[in-house]
This record gives C-alpha cells, structure tokens and sequence, in this order.
C-alpha cells in the first residue's frame, strides 16, 4: 500500500506545487475521441476540467492516447511512441473490453503486468482503470464475460500495487440503483456517451486528488463546427446532408453570413418512417459508408430534425434507436 501512496501522493504533490504535470490517458475506443461522445472529445476532457478544478495552480497537460480496436498486446506495440516518448508524469490505463473479444485471460493479465513494469521503469506512475459495464446485444463482449476481465484488472493491480479506478463498479452501482439511468450513460452496448464518460473522469480525478469533485455537463464545444467554418473562409464547397426541412434552408442561411458560399446540399426524407427506418438510413448515409469507400466526398456537415412522429416500441429502444441516428450520422474519429 505505501508504494500506491507515494506514486499518487508524488503526482499531487506536482499539482499542488503549480509544476508543469503531463497525464496520458491511455486506452481503445473507450478512451479514445470517436462518435459515442461526439467526435470531439471524451473522458479526458473531463478528466483535465475536474484536476484543473481541484488544483487551480497547475501547469497541466492531459494526453488522450486512445486508439480504437486496440487490446493490451495492441498498446504494447505503441506503447513506446504514444505514451512513454511524452515523458509522463502519469498514465491512466484503461483496457480490457478488447481483450475479452480476442485475448486469452491469461494473456491479458501478462501483458497488463508488462505494460505497468515498462512504464514505472520510466518513473511514470500508473492509475489502472476497470472498463464500464456493458449492455447484452454484443456477441463478443457478453457482460458476464466483461465483468471477469474486470476482476483480471483488479487482481493485477493489487499484485502489481497500483491504484485502481473501479469504472465498472461505478457503472454497476447506477445500474443497480437506477436501471434507466445506466442505460442512458451508454451510446451503444459497450461505449458510454459523454454522461458516462463523465463518471470516468469523477472517479479518476478522486483518485488523484483524493477528493471528489462532480465534474457537470460539458458544454457545447465552441466554435461547434470549426472544419465547417474553415472551408467557409477558405472558399471550399461545404457539402451538407439534412433532413427536411433543413435541407431548404441550410443553403439560405449560409448564404446570409457567407455570401459566397459554396454549399452542396443532399436531403435526407424522413417523412412518414418509423425511428427504426431512420435508422437504418442513417446507417447507410453514415460514416461506415466513407470508411468503405474512401475516394466518396464525405459531408462537412449532417443536421438532424427526426420529426416527432418516429417512435419506437419502447422508450428504450427510442433511445437506442436515436442515439444510432446520431452515431451513424457523426464522423467516426475526431476531425483531422
């Protein structure tokens, strides 16, 4: 216990001091900046508001080394370029929900155990993470099975005596407690939304300071469509797809504040479809479309007005259907 103690008391002791202190949070798709919190950021995000809060001096650095599909022998391959080259002064780690879908138990805690011995070799402390809990519907990663990779986690780090931040435990208890309200943390089966991120950042940033702190809603990121606003003063054709009426409309407003916008615009009709058709259309019109076929124009811009006659059977699967609409509807990864 004393060596947990003094590798967190080491990274607090940075923070409190106001010296410059570099976090990575290293991970898959759960860490990483995809479409289950918008494409624009994730749990990192939350995790730097929630330090900065607690130690308003710091000179501080949070890293999001996430990198979907990856398992453990996955981060093993990077973990030299895209962890340990940025001299840490601290890595949260999170992996596991990949390792369930392709790695042999035994595997996964070796190659935990290597990844935390490589980087305390380097003077850099680990904070271990326990994946979320996981919704059925996601062949590979039942949840029974996501809950014994978690135990692998936990044993890990007490054998290895690093810190451990109990996601899943946290997730569990909200599913425990208020069922409607866990699923509502999900943007899929196995990835949270920006709600569930935030509960990763609020355990982390306990861990850390040893207080805790309710890290609230981010707001919406501002500007909200900078690739948008950049091919609009450069001149570039902005190609949008939007659901009626927006489609009418998208070009005109342009125009008003751009006069000489070029603006390509796809309508997409959603009148008289079910939330279920809409979709499966958002599917088809959505980025597994452009990752398929690389050399398709992607939009710049999707905007969304599902009209309030789509329902669905129940009001569970109304949010999961819509959230799919979002989903499909964002890019896959953050914008180059």
């Amino acid at each position: 216990m004393d060596g947990i103690n003094l590798s967190l008391d080491l990274v607090r002791a940075r923070l409190v001091a106001g010296q410059f202190t570099r976090i990575i949070c290293f991970g898959d798709s759960i860490t990483g900046i995809y479409y289950h919190t918008g494409s624009r950021r994730a749990w990192s995000h939350a995790l730097d508001w929630a330090v900065r809060q607690q130690f308003p001096d710091t000179q501080l650095e949070v890293i999001n080394a996430g990198v979907s599909g990856n398992n453990t022998t996955d981060a093993l391959q990077r973990l030299d370029a895209d962890v340990l080259a940025h001299g840490p002064h601290l890595v949260v780690m999170m992996f596991g929900i990949n390792d369930v879908a392709r790695s042999a138990p035994e595997i996964f805690r070796a190659n935990l155990e290597e990844l935390i011995q490589r980087i305390q070799s380097r003077d850099a402390p680990v904070l271990l993470l326990t994946p979320n809990s996981v919704l059925p519907g996601d062949p590979l990663r039942p949840p029974g099975l996501v809950t014994v990779y978690a135990e692998s986690i936990r044993t890990v780090g007490r054998a290895c005596g690093v810190p451990i931040v109990d996601a899943f435990q946290a997730f569990e208890s909200v599913r425990k407690d208020r069922p409607a309200t866990w699923y509502q943390l999900m943007s899929d089966a196995i990835h949270p939304n920006l709600r569930g991120h935030l509960i990763f950042a609020e355990e982390t940033a306990a861990s850390i300071s040893g207080r805790h702190i309710q890290v609230p809603c981010l707001p919406p990121p501002d500007p909200g469509w900078p690739s948008v606003l950049a091919r609009l003063h450069s001149g570039e054709e902005v190609n949008v797809i939007a659901m009626k009426p927006y489609d009418e409309l998208i070009g005109t407003a342009l125009h008003a504040t751009w006069p000489g916008a070029r603006v390509k615009v796809t309508s997409w009709n959603t009148n008289g479809c079910s939330l279920a058709e809409i979709e499966a259309q958002a599917k088809s019109t959505g980025w597994p479309r452009f990752r398929g076929a690389p050399t398709l124009t992607r939009p710049d811009l999707v905007i969304l007005a599902v009209p309030p006659s789509a329902t669905a059977p129940s009001p569970e699967q109304f949010y999961r259907s819509y959230t799919w609409v979002l989903n499909w509807s964002l890019d896959f990864g953050p914008p180059g």
